[in-house]
């Protein structure tokens, strides 16, 4: 909390007890109350005053001795009553101890059903379970020859994958293979899923057929697929993993999210939703250059894409929802970390006590803690983009000539710039108990069970009550504690040791470091 001063503690008073005084009178007592908090007595002014009944109006320097000589009368009640408050304090800390909460493993209760309308947008009834028992393995391997069942145009230019493209197939197996309760297995040869190199028409970069027998559940993927051409190398967020990801939701059952019967809702059918959608979200990163030449300078702009590094939100809902839930993958104490570079991706932990570490991020984050959503990472609006690069160049070159034409490259592009916004989302069923949020500022949202929030040095809010018994350490900046369900008298508040407690109906709070609590009805401040 912030250094305890005679002023602050006094209109800390002031608030709890509903005193209405003049300058005169807040410049005397406050001066009083300094002193004894040198001395190390003010907690029996502080006391007193709230207790001696001072709710009119004080409006004259002769109350300052009718309200000492209150302090003096009620010194022996309040020696009497420090043990009643001891035991208030001991009965408001059991009482926020009794709202804690803990979610072993998966919190089954948020799991997306199989008849929601996201699996229906994404599945029509195509699975290995048609073929298999739940508790059998699916099997991938990679085709080393060209299968003489094979027929045109999956025999197009046919070639095995690559070393590098085997190594990008094989994480994200893996990662699938922790998604779903059947196990994915690598097997040598004569897999339910087998992967292929072929040519591909052109605007198309892999396909894959649904699972079945015979050619079910192969993988053809295109010649250029790796985004590197050099070297062959897939890029993390690049569009070739993407497309690898894309094409095993065929082969494990998914389909388009814009085709057949049912489809998402327009405003949800986009990559950071699912990478079966055909519409990428912000994927632009803009690349500016600058040099001088002999005449002036040159500048220039390229840009990078970045796109789902594997199964987003709605696909592992889908996912587990037709195959089950891995109870076993991430069940360990996972510390989750994020910088500067810009990702797409869903955090799927089936257990242990998880850390979110946003400690290296730049700039804003929104970061929610709820099953099921989205949170905006490291985040720069198109203003604040524009400005920086504006910056750039004109720290460079001395001059603001370019600011016009970076404003018309980003904002023509606006719609389609990666920003960080839905950059990360938590998937139902994951529980994520802890979070340290970055240096510029932290807006945090918790969950159902017991959470322990860092703030930055910036200014941070904390949107509580979803359940648990919270811990908040608000850092530096100016920090709030917001309960938007909740008015002051529904809650109970108090000092323990150098926090404040805070218990609710069904939540409790322990907060060290915050300024203060935004109920419903208004701004409670702390300090």
């Amino acid at each position: 909390m912030a250094s305890l001063t005679g002023e602050n503690l006094l209109n800390s008073i002031i608030v709890t007890t509903g005193v209405e005084i003049n300058a005169l009178i807040f410049n005397t007592l406050s001066a009083k109350l300094q002193q004894m908090i040198y001395n190390g007595t003010y907690s029996k002014l502080a006391a007193a005053i709230a207790m001696s009944g001072f709710s009119t109006v004080i409006n004259d320097a002769t109350a300052i001795s009718e309200l000492s000589s209150a302090v003096e009368t009620n010194a022996a009640l309040i020696e009497a009553g420090s043990e009643d408050t001891n035991n208030d304090t001991a009965d408001l800390l059991t009482a926020a101890q009794g709202k804690g909460a803990t979610i072993s493993g998966i919190d089954y209760d948020t799991l997306v059903p199989l008849d929601s309308y996201i699996v229906s947008a994404l599945y029509e009834g195509d699975s290995w379970l048609n073929f298999q028992d739940a508790t059998d393995p699916v099997t991938y391997s990679f085709n080393e020859t060209l299968p003489p069942e094979y027929t045109w145009p999956d025999t197009r230019d046919w070639q095995p994958l690559t070393s590098p493209v085997r190594d990008v197939v094989e994480e994200i197996m893996s990662i699938a293979d922790g998604i779903i309760l059947p196990d994915i297995e690598k097997i040598s040869s004569s897999g339910e899923i087998r992967f292929n190199r072929v040519e591909t028409d052109a605007g198309t970069s892999a396909y894959a057929y649904y699972p079945g027998s015979g050619i079910g559940g192969d993988i053809f993927l295109g010649l250029d697929i790796g985004t590197d051409t050099v070297s062959d190398n897939i890029e993390s967020y690049g569009a070739g993993r993407s497309d690898i990801v894309h094409e095993l939701g065929h082969a494990l059952g998914l389909t388009h999210s814009f085709e057949g019967a049912s489809i998402l809702p327009a405003s949800q059918d986009n990559s950071a939703n699912t990478v079966m959608s055909y519409t990428d979200f912000r994927l632009w990163v803009p690349q500016f250059s600058g040099t001088r030449t002999e005449s002036g300078s040159e500048v220039a702009v390229s840009f990078d894409s970045v796109t789902p590094d594997h199964f987003m939100l709605y696909d592992i809902a889908a996912l587990q929802a037709i195959y089950g839930p891995d109870t076993n993958y991430q069940t360990s104490d996972n510390t989750y970390i994020f910088g500067d570079v810009p990702f797409y991706t869903t955090i799927w932990d089936a257990g242990g006590d998880d850390l979110l570490d946003f400690s290296g991020t730049e700039y804003y984050n929104v970061i929610d803690l709820t099953p099921g959503t989205h949170s905006n990472i490291n985040f720069r609006d198109i203003d604040t983009q524009i400005a920086d690069q504006q910056a750039v160049y004109q720290d460079q070159f001395g001059n603001s000539y370019y600011d016009g034409w970076v404003a018309d490259v980003i904002t023509g592009e606006s719609s389609d710039i990666y920003t960080g916004e839905n950059a990360l989302a938590i998937a139902w069923g994951t529980i994520i108990e802890k979070v340290t949020g970055g240096p510029a500022g932290n807006l945090i949202t918790d969950n159902a069970v017991d959470n322990y929030l860092t703030g930055g040095a910036a200014d941070d809010l904390f949107y509580l009550g979803a359940g648990g018994f919270d811990t908040v350490v608000g850092g530096g900046g100016y920090d709030l504690v917001v309960l938007e369900e909740y008015t002051r008298d529904q809650v109970e508040l108090g000092s323990y040791e150098d926090s404040v407690l805070l218990a609710g109906d069904d939540f409790a709070v322990q907060m060290l470091g915050v300024a203060g609590v935004q109920f419903a009805d208004q701004l409670y401040t702390l300090v």
